[in-house]
């Protein structure tokens, strides 16, 4: 999920380094514990770019605070652009979407530690006639972090708060009680990538900078943690799937009965007639209604179930309620139906 504010420099800089992390793919080795065998899968990287994802007519708050409840990485842009218009707020301010987007990603780290912040600063630029462009360090260049009240700002929390109770979501006591400086301070507590000291020419305040070979190698970093962050899930998952095999296999050795949950039954292979790659609406609907409760994205993926068809019904919301989803469910089902796409 990048967050910037619209401005020229970090605007630009933002689509660039999405162009970057759209072009990789992650590779993930699965480790099949039944038969001791590996496979190799990749995928592509999802990103969140407003410009590119938010859809006209919709709430896009809504949307976009979806969108970042889902993701594995925040990566905001800390620069002066970014956090001029902070100085000013008060405790009555209209809502900021920056600071609310900064805020929800604190609250999401605060709820799971693995959930990742990838703070990206950018110094303010100096460009003197036939020299090198330079970019200072915002850290000691750049007073601006001095200036960032330590107000509550009421319209900003209430909506994270609205949002996580509209979610069934569970969320702190210091959702309410967050200051602009609180935030701030937060992002800055996650080690995140100094854009000035990934020019060619470092020195101890600036460095020159070129922006077309700098965004490729904040990319690189960003999805260094990307990477980092799933394969630590992956190994949880197959740590999780390893100690269920064994504590199945001493079961049964031991004599003890079968756990009270009953197995998944072998899925009825589904017919070629069948109108999932149909736009049949009501036939989707219902015969999604019978299945997601028993199989997983995968299942019903390997037996023939058109997920794109999925995907494009769930992001139209024709399936939220007449299934009982959440928003919020619908978008990881549909993200679930993406990977195994891919």
């Amino acid at each position: 999920f990048l967050s910037y504010r619209w401005d020229p420099l970090d605007s630009d800089f933002v689509a660039k380094v999405n162009d970057c992390l759209l072009s990789r793919s992650l590779v993930r080795r699965q480790h099949d514990v039944s038969t001791d065998t590996f496979t190799v899968t990749t995928s592509r990287v999802e990103t969140f770019l407003d410009k590119q994802r938010l859809q006209e007519g919709r709430n896009f708050q809504t949307d976009f605070m979806m969108a970042l409840s889902v993701s594995t990485v925040a990566c905001p842009i800390v620069s002066v652009a970014s956090l001029t218009p902070l100085t000013l707020l008060t405790e009555s301010s209209a809502c900021d979407n920056v600071l609310l987007e900064w805020s929800l990603m604190v609250e999401l780290q605060e709820q799971n530690p693995e959930f990742r912040i990838v703070p990206v600063f950018m110094g303010p630029i100096r460009e003197v006639p036939e020299e090198p462009v330079q970019m200072s360090n915002l850290f000691l260049d750049c007073d601006v972090f001095s200036n960032i009240p330590d107000v509550v700002v009421r319209s900003v929390n209430d909506r994270v708060l609205e949002f996580f109770t509209s979610q069934g979501l569970t969320y702190s006591q210091n959702v309410r009680s967050r200051s602009v400086a609180t935030v701030v301070q937060r992002l800055r507590s996650n080690l995140g990538v100094q854009v000035w000291n990934l020019g060619t020419d470092v020195s101890s305040r600036s460095s020159t900078f070129n922006l077309s070979g700098v965004h490729m190698t904040c990319g690189k970093k960003i999805f260094e943690v990307l990477e980092a962050s799933e394969g630590e899930k992956h190994e949880k998952s197959e740590a999780s799937a390893s100690t269920s095999t064994t504590t199945a296999t001493l079961r049964s050795r031991v004599g003890v009965g079968a756990p009270t949950t009953a197995p998944v039954p072998v899925p009825v292979p589904i017919e070629t007639a069948h109108p999932w790659n149909e736009l049949n609406v009501d036939s989707v609907v219902q015969l999604f209604g019978q299945w997601f409760p028993k199989y997983n994205c995968e299942t019903l993926q390997d037996n023939g179930v058109d997920g794109h068809l999925l995907v494009k019904l769930i992001s139209e919301h024709k399936l939220e309620a007449l299934l009982g989803l959440t928003p919020l469910q619908s978008m990881k089902v549909a993200t679930e139906f993406e990977k195994c796409s891919h």
